[in-house]
């Protein structure tokens, strides 16, 4: 193993997601190029000089920063627990539900630091379930208007939209119709609960097929760079292709975009990825296919 190779794998293996957030091991310079290459650069006689990586005492010099209110700070767990919460209230209700865009890209393998939560809930259901959140949990959520986005045929802007009063953390309320994720509460089996975060997403096949019926192309490659998906698995999995008109009205050919969806995962990259070692820039060539691990 080259020595790129076996610095590129520690920093990836630093990478970890314990409770779906990131941790990283910040790797010195020393670790990366090896002790004898930093000795053959700059004088030998420079020993007094700080230590790379070590933080200006100066700072320590700068006056405490004042602490933030209960409402502008975040949940030690980033909100899952409290989100799971809200899920029981509404499940209790009869309320199906399962959990969308971030913190669904971050079950599939896609490390996302989450700003909010996006609860699907079935379209028939939105307004019974817009109103439990209102009422049921009043003095907990408070209901904000609606997203301003630069595009306004963007799906958000039809999502109900609640803020925690006593942390920062923001929910989503969206109706299925506008996710393009209807046969989720329409065939069986179609949800998956995370086992570590109690939390209800939809199945891959869904996931990835809303995707391309919604022409969001961020939520796709990030799906398919997350789990590593081929052609293969989408004639597996029974994809379904056709044409979609884009909120730009461009007519897109579902079967070409997914083709160069599942072709493109490296180009995707970028430099600091080794091709050999890296089959997209969330998965290693060694750890095979993930989506069987789903299936089973």
């Amino acid at each position: 193993m080259s020595r790129y190779e076996r610095a590129q794998r520690e920093w990836e293996d630093s990478l970890q997601l314990p409770g779906c957030f990131l941790k990283a091991k910040i790797i010195s310079a020393q670790d990366l190029f090896g002790h004898e290459a930093m000795q053959s650069h700059g004088d030998d006689d420079d020993e007094d000089e700080e230590p790379i990586g070590k933080v200006s005492e100066g700072w320590d010099s700068l006056p405490p920063q004042p602490e933030l209110p209960d409402a502008e700070k975040p949940f030690p767990d980033q909100g899952y627990g409290a989100v799971r919460d809200l899920i029981e209230k509404l499940e209790s209700s009869d309320v199906p539900c399962c959990v969308i865009d971030a913190a669904a890209l971050n079950y599939y393998g896609c490390p996302f630091v989450l700003s909010d939560f996006r609860i699907c809930v079935p379209t028939l259901d939105f307004e019974e379930a817009v109103n439990i959140v209102s009422t049921e949990t009043a003095g907990v959520y408070e209901r904000l208007p609606r997203k301003d986005t630069w595009d306004p045929t963007d799906p958000v802007v039809a999502f109900a939209r609640f803020r925690r009063t006593d942390r920062k953390l923001e929910v989503f309320i969206a109706a299925a119709l506008s996710t393009h994720l209807d046969v989720v509460f329409k065939t069986p089996d179609s949800i998956l609960v995370s086992e570590q975060s109690g939390l209800p997403f939809p199945r891959l096949k869904h996931f990835v097929q809303s995707a391309l019926d919604s022409g969001e192309n961020s939520l796709a490659d990030q799906l398919v760079d997350g789990m590593n998906l081929t052609e293969e698995w989408g004639v597996r999995v029974g994809l379904r292709f056709g044409h979609v008109t884009l909120r730009n009205n461009i007519r897109l050919d579902q079967h070409e975009y997914w083709h160069w969806l599942v072709t493109s995962k490296q180009k995707r990259m970028g430099y600091k990825y080794d091709p050999k070692v890296f089959a997209s820039r969330y998965r290693r060539h060694r750890e095979g296919d993930l989506t069987k691990i789903l299936e089973t």
